[in-house]
């Protein structure tokens, strides 16, 4: 199991490597150079790490402008130097506790090993604000808040959608407007387009945890609260996976060898040769610049009029390092409640297009008032966590991404694999010294 884990770890280590730039401040392609140390002397010249994509493009532009902001409204600071770096490199980064930034922007799936390695700012104080803590998801906060402390200030998530080619479910005569009621309706769609003489989709068993993972979303009732460890086992029964294994079998039944990421798959999708494909909000700008006639759709429920949609929720969020000087401190945590603030994190999803973790955001009228915000806000109405951030360092899913592939060519069957996930997932907390 040990052996499972390092491959999982590695993989998630290299996800985006692509994505990494470092070397000097002044000259890295990946530094903004407009941190507003034309100011002057005499405030604190902050430094913040941030995924690469968050300094480039609107989402640049959008940090600029709220940089601008906040010096304007604090003297205390006079500069944040934006560096930009992929997901591995601000982990590895980060752990190696060797010229730490003042505030990160990272995912809360690192936030166990921030904390074990170097000294997270406990952002307590921050929370004592009701005004401005009011609003954010319950979860959100209640996930970060660890040991006694309060490790992060929530910031964006992602739903897995399922992206719908419309000119294809038009030529199979299906109307969109039906939506993806329930998951037996949905495969009820696929084999309507197998008829028509078109791909359905592609193969929901294989690429990682994600589109098995996606099917197994919709059943989270089932597994009462997967996150509970007793005498260091988890509390998932041992038939709880049974119907999630059946239907990534009866999923793949129509849909053919590719992966959802595959570059078959992409630009069949782009072509009007794939009806569904499993993704995510940062896959849109592919199909908006290939011209697609497309919608998205969260994956369906398996019960008609349930909100238990499919997939588990990627949480990001910011920290802040304690730098031994409390005015630096002071001036970093005042830079994350600006991060953090209604205002912020609205304009955010109002341009970008990705859920916030605010709740009051993602029920904005103006916010739901685009098609694909009101999607991903719906999405959100019921939490399924993927990991128990800031208290282990794995995804409690992890075990489908071997189980699935197993089940789907007839190694296993859907009762023992829903079995052996139990035992795969205890021997993960035991690794980790549950």
């Amino acid at each position: 199991m040990k052996k499972v884990l390092c491959i999982f770890i590695a993989l998630l280590l290299t996800f985006s490597l692509g994505a990494c730039v470092s070397g000097d401040p002044g000259t890295d392609p990946g530094t903004d150079g407009k941190d507003g140390s034309d100011r002057g002397e005499g405030g604190y010249d902050l430094i913040m790490w941030m995924f690469s994509d968050a300094t480039m493009n609107e989402q640049g532009e959008l940090f600029d402008k709220w940089r601008s902001q906040f010096l304007g409204e604090h003297p205390e600071v006079n500069s944040i130097e934006f560096v930009a770096k992929g997901d591995s490199e601000l982990l590895t980064g980060v752990t190696a506790g060797v010229g730490l930034p003042d505030v990160l922007l990272s995912s809360f799936t690192f936030g166990k090993a921030y904390r074990d390695a170097v000294d997270v700012l406990d952002l307590s104080s921050l929370y004592e604000d009701k005004e401005w803590v009011e609003g954010f998801y319950p979860d959100a906060v209640d996930v970060l808040t660890v040991d006694d402390g309060m490790w992060a200030v929530p910031f964006m998530s992602y739903v897995p959608l399922i992206w719908r080619n419309l000119d294809v479910l038009e030529e199979a005569g299906i109307d969109p407007s039906e939506g993806e009621p329930t998951m037996d309706r949905w495969i009820e769609h696929l084999e309507q387009v197998n008829a028509a003489g078109k791909i359905a989709t592609h193969n929901w068993s294989t690429g990682g945890y994600y589109s098995p993972a996606a099917i197994m979303g919709s059943d989270f009732e089932k597994y009462g609260d997967p996150l509970e460890i007793v005498d260091g086992k988890t509390t998932v029964d041992r038939t709880a996976l049974v119907r999630t294994f059946e239907y990534i079998i009866k999923v793949c039944e129509q849909g053919n060898d590719w992966n959802r990421d595959d570059e078959a798959a992409i630009e069949a999708f782009k072509t009007g040769e794939i009806a569904y494909i499993l993704g995510g909000p940062w896959d849109e700008p592919n199909w908006q610049q290939a011209g697609v006639n497309y919608d998205a759709v969260l994956v369906p429920p398996f019960e008609e009029g349930s909100n238990v949609y499919g997939g588990f929720f990627g949480w990001d969020g910011f920290y802040a390092f304690d730098s031994g000087d409390e005015g630096r401190n002071e001036a970093s945590k005042a830079w994350l409640k600006h991060l953090g603030s209604f205002d912020v994190l609205k304009e955010f999803t109002m341009v970008i297009g990705r859920p916030t973790l605010r709740e009051t955001v993602m029920n904005d009228t103006e916010v739901i008032a685009n098609p694909m915000a009101a999607v991903q806000a719906k999405g959100m109405e019921y939490t399924r966590l993927r990991i128990d951030y800031f208290t282990y360092p794995f995804y409690w899913i992890t075990p489908i991404s071997d189980l699935a592939p197993s089940v789907v060519d007839g190694t296993l069957s859907p009762e023992d694999a829903s079995s052996k996930f139990v035992d795969d997932l205890n021997a993960l907390y035991a690794d980790a010294g549950a």
